[in-house]
Order: structure tokens, then C-alpha cells, then sequence
């Protein structure tokens, strides 16, 4: 099934406060399908590869459609890493970044202890010692 939300234009913090409602409900959706599927790996075992979206419609994809394609944007990433610490018992939160200057956003992670982790660069990093 796919929901398409509207959000009204308006300032970049207010864009990324509405992302940040999104990601949240991905981020809890993400945590029932790992539940239920237990096939799908860790996401930097997954084999799923860091890619941008095309400009367009901003699309929030769980591990599922992730592995289809073989590709997720900052936002599929921050969503499934994140689903995978809190059903580790990590309780990590989204982080959305609008750089001045730019038109896109970009999403990251902030762990329990206060680190930043952005799987977006990690897995980057990852395929290139992989290729």
C-alpha cells in the first residue's frame, strides 16, 4: 500500500519537523516488519547500498522495498537502522539536517550515549572496502 502525505510548503525547519513526524511512524513500522520477518539482516550486513533519490517526490521505504532494489536514501537507512536498536534496546532517534544552502535534507541518527551515526556514509565506506 502506498500513502502519499502532502506536507505544506513552508521554512526548512518546518520541512524538517514534518519529516521527523514521518520518520518516526517509518521508524515504527520498520520495527514490526523486522519482528515479523526475521530473514532480513542488519542493515549493514543487508547488502543494501546508500543511494539519493531521485529529485521528485520524497518516497520513506522500509527494509523490504530497500532489499528489492538494493538501495535506500538517508531517510530508508536512518528508518531501518534506527528500528534495529530499539528492538536491540537502544532507544535511537532520527536526526534531520537541513544544510544551509542546499535543497535537500539529509538524515542521521543519534545513539543512546549522544554519538551521531549516519549509516548513509557507513555504508558508503562499507562497499568501497567491499568493491
Amino acid at each position: 500500500m502506498l500513502v502519499l502525505v502532502d506536507i505544506p510548503k513552508g521554512t526548512p525547519e518546518e520541512t524538517v519537523r514534518a519529516c521527523s513526524y514521518l520518520l518516526e511512524a517509518l521508524i515504527l513500522m520498520d520495527m514490526d516488519i523486522l519482528r515479523r520477518e526475521k530473514w532480513i539482516p542488519p542493515l549493514y550486513r543487508s547488502r543494501v547500498r546508500y543511494q539519493a533519490e531521485p529529485p521528485g517526490q520524497e518516497r520513506f521505504d522500509h527494509p523490504l522495498i530497500c532489499m528489492e532494489r538494493g538501495w535506500g536514501d538517508c531517510d530508508d537507512l536512518v528508518g531501518w537502522r534506527c528500528a534495529e536498536l530499539r528492538l536491540a534496546g537502544e532507544h535511537a532517534t532520527p536526526r534531520i539536517l537541513w544544510p544551509e544552502g542546499t535543497r535537500r535534507y539529509h538524515a542521521q541518527l543519534r545513539r543512546a550515549d549522544g554519538t551521531i551515526e549516519d549509516p548513509s556514509r557507513t555504508l558508503m565506506r562499507l562497499h568501497k572496502v567491499r568493491s
